[in-house]
């Protein structure tokens, strides 16, 4: 609903000789008046769009990643209206949540990759941090886990005779 409600202030312009008022429609658009000294005069409508942090989304690892590599790569995508100037790995293995990698000329809308050799994590977040040319920055909408277990498994037999009872198959992922 576009309601204009009365009781506009107008003012005279002196350099254009005319009244005009801007009166804000909603939160996006404004109604500008001009009026004349005689009875002609028209109205624009301006539509203000507020620039907004980029958005990120991250492709790779999936939420909840598991592996016994120490070699990880992580991929996300940023996009801005205006322009990224940035974007950051972020995450918690081995340390306190940080930066562990920036992209300083990324492109918009495409992959940026971090490989990265890390050691045993356990549950482990991470997320990419994007920045545009007006400082305006953000983080995907949620962080992503994963765990890194490169500890070879180990089994004992405990037995102490020599009798066979049967194979035993052991598999290592």
């Amino acid at each position: 609903d576009w309601t204009v409600t009365s009781g506009v202030k107008h003012e005279f312009d002196t350099v254009l000789g005319s009244y005009n008022s801007l009166v804000q429609v909603d939160s996006a658009h404004y109604l500008n008046t001009y009026m004349g000294a005689d009875s002609d005069g028209f109205a624009v409508v301006l539509t203000v769009e507020l620039e907004g942090a980029p958005s990120v989304f991250l492709n790779s690892p999936i939420d909840n990643y598991e592996t016994d590599s120490a070699s990880v790569t992580f991929n996300c995508t940023a996009s801005d209206d205006i322009n990224l100037t940035s974007v950051a790995l972020y995450h918690s293995c081995g340390q306190s949540w940080g930066v562990d990698g920036i992209n300083l000329t990324p492109i918009n809308d495409s992959p940026i990759t971090f490989s990265k050799t890390l050691s045993d994590c356990v549950n482990a977040k991470w997320n990419c941090y994007a920045c545009d040319n007006e400082s305006k920055c953000g983080f995907a909408e949620s962080d992503r886990t994963f765990t890194i277990d490169s500890t070879s498994p180990t089994y004992s037999n405990n037995q102490t005779n020599s009798t066979t009872f049967g194979k035993i198959e052991l598999c290592f992922w």
